[in-house]
């Protein structure tokens, strides 16, 4: 009885660790998942963050660009609104119909150069914006890849905690079977010395039972005699 129970746990304990093993093995199957999942994710976020930044310095190289047109177009309409005004003090006393149109145009050049300063500050404001959203959007991207970058290591750690105590317990329950394995055979040992211990007991009471019968058989044939 006790070597079928010794048995029966022993072979519980390596099912259990069986069990335990395979527990082990879907978990780093499923971090290797994880894994690539995550660094999928991270080679999006790389490739936007990379988009960002080359869209961050395409406008940077464009914007001063774009000030110097302005600054071009607006020195060239001065030179042009010079330009009449000279004309105009020439002709002002030949031809008041032609100065007055050149007033008009001269106020017209005017009108439109303080549009265009208008819509370069306006322009110039919107970039700033849009710089500083791209700055948020990418320190914000740079915050979710570090701390998926976090719980990636953190998954790891578990992981690899957990593997490390499976191979504990596999080790435990490998010295616990050697160890059961080492009583199961004193035990035997033990067994096999009270069988030949009964076996003699059980051989002694039987010539002592012969020996019975025999001292009885002979009284009875004397006393038939």
């Amino acid at each position: 009885m006790a070597i079928r129970s010794t048995r029966r746990l022993l072979r519980d304990s390596l099912q259990q660790q069986r069990s335990q093993t395979r527990t082990g093995r879907r978990l780093l199957r499923q971090q290797e998942a994880t894994t690539k999942a995550i660094t999928g994710t991270r080679t999006e976020l790389v490739s936007g963050l990379t988009q960002l930044r080359e869209q961050v310095q395409l406008n940077q190289q464009q914007l001063p660009q774009a000030f110097e047109e302005i600054a071009q177009t607006r020195s060239v309409l001065a030179n042009g609104i010079e330009q009449i005004r000279a004309q105009i003090q020439v002709n002002r006393q030949e031809a008041p119909p032609a100065i007055s149109r050149l007033e008009q145009m001269q106020s017209g050049l005017v009108q439109e150069t303080s549009r265009i300063g208008a819509r370069v500050q306006e322009n110039h404001v919107q970039t700033a914006q849009r710089l500083e959203r791209l700055a948020q959007d990418q320190g914000a991207l740079g915050t979710t890849a570090e701390r998926i970058q976090v719980q990636l290591e953190s998954n790891q750690q578990q992981t690899q905690q957990i593997l490390t105590d499976l191979n504990q317990s596999q080790k435990a329950l490998v010295l616990a079977a050697e160890s059961i394995k080492q009583q199961m055979q004193v035990n035997q040992q033990q067994l096999e010395q009270h069988f030949g211990q009964i076996s003699q007991l059980m051989q002694q009471q039987l010539t002592v039972l012969a020996q019975i019968v025999q001292n009885t058989s002979s009284q009875n044939q004397e006393g038939d005699v």
